[in-house]
């Protein structure tokens, strides 16, 4: 149950992201912080987050990265994948 709450949680984030016309494009373990007293998860550094549908070089960590994001796409699938 927990872990489905923290990826809700990740979602949720992401949801709110995107409805902002913002791809975080660096989904991955390091960048989600659990609160173990609260019981959530807060999606993390923004750093190299990019605007959907503009065109940008290819960022975040490769064994993360949707194979789109080497070709410079940005959307909301990168984050997805």
């Amino acid at each position: 149950r927990q872990a489905a709450r923290y990826a809700a949680d990740v979602a949720s984030g992401l949801l709110l992201l995107h409805g902002k016309g913002v791809v975080h494009r660096d989904i991955k373990p390091d960048n989600i912080l659990l609160d173990a007293e609260r019981g959530e998860a807060l999606l993390t550094d923004l750093g190299i987050a990019a605007r959907l549908g503009e065109p940008a070089d290819s960022a975040g960590t490769i064994p993360y990265m949707a194979p789109e994001a080497f070709d410079g796409h940005v959307g909301p699938g990168l984050d997805v994948y």
